[in-house]
């Protein structure tokens, strides 16, 4: 059977960026990997890979340097790695700009979100984190929301455009035409949009079995808010 080094990669970025977004506070501090992690992976197989969960590591990470040489010649950044007698690797230099501009480059269109949502049997929608099915459903609103915040992930959304995605899954329009920028937004729709953003806040911090976790959505003030997790 053929390995998807290509599903891998893109697994294993996301969980150095969670990594990173979870447990690292400093910006420049190095990233302690757990080989166990790849073991006990269910997300993408490694069981196909002749070499060691240390050796796929540090496969991939090679990879992830050599595409960010070629892309930054001038910055020359260097990202390097070292193989503790743990059973850990200490990764250092592949800070979270590195390795989304790595992931938006080595693969466009795919979304360096950490979330995402899928339905269950019951057609619900429910909430994925680091590719993890959870239990917890999203409402109309939420979903609305989520979808709008997803799809310009890292980007201001304004209050306008998170209200006239809720305002659709209504079906108060039934020609939704584009957005103009005279459109204005009342004080009773930024309610709506902000209440809806504090639901969706509660049940994706809930999502990832954390009590204590980092902003996932942050207000951007007079404007909107952007997922940036």
């Amino acid at each position: 059977m053929r390995i998807d080094f290509e599903g891998q990669l893109k697994w294993f970025t996301k969980k150095l960026i969670e990594i990173r977004v979870r447990e690292i506070k400093g910006y420049h501090l190095s990233i302690d990997f757990d080989l166990t992690t790849i073991r006990n992976c269910t997300i993408v197989d490694f069981s196909d890979n002749a070499e060691s969960p240390k050796e796929s590591v540090i496969n991939m990470l090679t990879e992830i340097k050599g595409n960010l040489l070629r892309m930054l010649p001038q910055t020359r950044p260097e990202p390097s790695w070292t193989v503790m007698r743990n059973g850990h690797i200490k990764i250092e230099g592949f800070t979270t700009d590195l390795l989304r501009l790595y992931f938006k480059n080595i693969f466009p269109g795919e979304s360096i979100c950490l979330f995402r949502t899928s339905k269950n049997r019951d057609d619900e929608t429910i909430i994925i984190y680091s590719e993890q099915v959870t239990d917890i459903c999203l409402t109309k609103n939420e979903s609305a929301i989520f979808r709008c915040l997803f799809n310009k992930f890292d980007e201001d959304v304004t209050f306008l455009e998170l209200f006239e995605a809720i305002k659709a899954t209504r079906n108060l329009l039934s020609n939704q035409r584009p957005l103009r920028s005279s459109d204005t937004i009342t004080e009773t729709g930024k309610a709506a949009v902000t209440s809806a953003v504090d639901e969706l806040r509660d049940k994706l911090k809930g999502a990832t079995g954390f009590k204590s976790f980092p902003e996932i959505i942050q207000n951007i003030r007079g404007i909107g808010y952007k997922m940036i997790i």
